[in-house]
């Protein structure tokens, strides 16, 4: 945890802000917290990235795939997805990385344009829409 705030300068001011009811969060951001729990730090993470004009995330895994995580709040903090893929999945096999991509909840138009680009990049294709849809429903 404290790793993650020494990375993200600011995220003590956002939280102050989440914390007063001053910065709501977005409906996207609402809708992937309905559908996959609320988590503060990454709440935050994502709220400032949205506040930056960068590509937002949240994600579905759980406290059990740190990795996951690892990666979302690397590419919330403004990482390339070159750079935060290396930096959590650097050891692991393609079929690992795309269950990885499959972890990441779009919450803008910038998300789901980069999410794309990172799945093309591993030789699957994935349409923009479809991806922004997660923050509605779940993966059938």
């Amino acid at each position: 945890m404290n790793a993650i705030v020494r990375n993200a300068p600011g995220l003590t001011d956002v939280l102050a802000k989440l914390a007063s009811g001053v910065a709501a969060p977005p409906l996207a951001l609402q809708d992937a917290i309905t559908l996959y729990g609320d988590d503060g730090v990454m709440r935050a993470m994502a709220m400032k990235a949205i506040s930056a004009g960068r590509a937002a995330f949240w994600s579905s895994a759980t406290y059990q795939s740190q990795r996951a995580l690892c990666l979302c709040g690397n590419l919330n903090s403004g990482m390339s997805f070159a750079d935060a893929m290396a930096d959590a999945y650097r050891h692991c096999s393609g079929a690992e990385k795309l269950r990885a991509l499959d972890t990441l909840v779009p919450l803008n138009r910038k998300a789901a344009e980069a999410l794309s680009l990172a799945y093309a990049g591993l030789g699957t294709w994935r349409d923009e829409h479809e991806l922004l849809m997660r923050r509605v429903r779940r993966r059938a």
